[in-house]
């Protein structure tokens, strides 16, 4: 029964484009940063742990978050299909007004002007480059540098961003184009150093984006495959290279063979050493396991955190962390994590979607939770559609990763998107846009079809 749930989850995303594939697909779309997770919390974490799964919890409980995995896949399959999420898409605001390269080109210098400056000032702090290059991840004491300066270092990402959706949007700048792919794949080589997996995965983003978003056109099927490998084989050899780079080389003589299983071989086990702990899969377990019995659902409670993080502890000097307590009392009742965060809670892997939504409501939680899920993907898709060019490739990037964001901790991109990077991606759409007098209006400045089975063709 329970290989039967694993390959029924594996079913789900190879239903879902089986359909979508032959109507209405784009490569940027967020809902294709879901499914990845999907698979791999459902998939690959249950699968290669089943047996210690089954010692920790009993075969019974396996098969039933296996079940709740299915259903949640089907829910966000169901939701996704329906016309409330393209309804809410269309209703959304748009910027008026249209595309001016040049306004975009110099946009994309004074934002990577402004996140060089912060890196410079990091390295200074470090001590010259050759300490802050002499040991990648510990030359840098980062509570001494400040959130501000550490927020602006992220805008080296958004300028190539930036130039290179503008490039690509207007052959004129053929030069331009080449500096800006170079200082890419610098920075993604720099990420592979740092031990930055995130990183890695934005520079990839970042180039799909700009070559792809800018003309609304898919990838090969080749393309694709090629890709998402090296990103596997990438982030594996970015995490257990962690403290290898050392004065500006690897600090360890390993086969190119070698170094593949390594990278490889970090996808068997969890960061935390034990199939309980350092796994999402297993925050899907816990919560099953002990909320309803030894830990109450929450009921929502842990939402109010969506408003609660956003005021400042100067203000608010007791300040309540709804979400972070409430994972403390399950981590405590479950033993699913050591660490404790500067707010004095355990803190542990993400809980998934599956475990979010049943802490909160249980079985009809994960349900409501899947549609709506579907829902808002759906949302997205639509109103990134609206836009075209540069505006629509900068959105495209900017929301892809929402997908992931709904699998991996349902509504935490509110904390971590939108207050910082989603401002900034508004404003530079704004800001880039010649003839926006009047700055939002509510109908779409390109027409969106009722039909939209040719949006994304090519």
């Amino acid at each position: 029964m329970t290989w039967i749930l694993i390959l029924a989850i594996a079913a789900v995303p190879a239903g879902f484009y089986t359909y979508w594939l032959r109507r209405d697909w784009w490569f940027l779309d967020p809902i294709n940063t879901f499914w990845p997770l999907y698979l791999m919390f459902g998939v690959l974490e249950s699968a290669t742990g089943l047996e210690d799964w089954r010692d920790s919890y009993g075969a019974s409980l396996v098969d039933h978050v296996l079940l709740l995995y299915f259903v949640a896949g089907l829910c966000v399959c169901f939701g996704y299909a329906r016309p409330l999420g393209r309804g809410l898409g269309r209703r959304l605001p748009v910027a008026k007004g249209v595309d001016e390269p040049h306004r975009f080109l110099l946009l994309g210098y004074a934002t990577l002007a402004l996140g060089l400056l912060a890196q410079l000032y990091i390295i200074r702090e470090a001590g010259g480059m050759e300490k802050f290059l002499a040991v990648a991840r510990g030359s840098v004491d980062y509570s001494r540098i400040s959130v501000f300066t550490l927020t602006l270092i992220g805008f080296i990402p958004v300028g190539l961003l930036i130039i290179l959706c503008t490039t690509y949007a207007d052959g004129r700048y053929v030069f331009l184009r080449r500096a800006a792919l170079a200082a890419t794949a610098l920075y993604g080589a720099w990420s592979v150093y740092a031990g930055t997996r995130s990183g890695l995965i934005l520079t990839a983003t970042i180039l799909f984006g700009a070559v792809y978003g800018a003309g609304r056109r898919n990838p090969s099927l080749l393309v694709i495959t090629g890709a998402l490998a090296a990103i596997v084989v990438g982030v594996g050899f970015t995490t257990v290279s962690r403290g290898r780079f050392v004065g500006g080389s690897y600090n360890r003589e390993l086969a190119v063979t070698d170094a593949l299983d390594e990278s490889l071989n970090w996808y068997k086990g969890s960061e935390g050493g034990d199939v309980v702990l350092g796994s999402e899969f297993g925050m899907s377990m816990a919560a099953v396991r002990y909320v309803g019995d030894e830990v109450p659902y929450d009921a929502g409670y842990m939402m109010l955190e969506l408003f609660t993080r956003q005021i400042p502890r100067a203000i608010w000097p007791d300040k309540i962390y709804p979400e972070g307590k409430a994972w403390d009392t399950l981590h405590r009742a479950a033993g699913t994590a050591r660490t404790v965060n500067a707010a004095g809670y355990l803190s542990g892997p993400a809980p998934g979607l599956i475990g979010k939504w049943y802490y909160m409501f249980g079985v009809p939680g994960v349900i409501l939770g899947g549609i709506w899920t579907g829902i808002f993907l759906r949302m997205l898709q639509t109103y990134v559609r609206r836009y075209e060019g540069v505006s629509g490739a900068i959105l495209a990037v900017g929301l892809f990763m929402f997908g992931f964001s709904e699998m991996n901790n349902p509504f935490g991109w509110v904390f971590g998107w939108l207050p910082t990077t989603g401002i900034g991606v508004f404003l530079v759409v704004l800001l880039g846009r010649k003839g926006a007098i009047t700055p939002w209006v509510s109908a779409a400045p390109y027409g969106l079809p009722d039909d939209e089975s040719q949006v994304g063709a090519g």
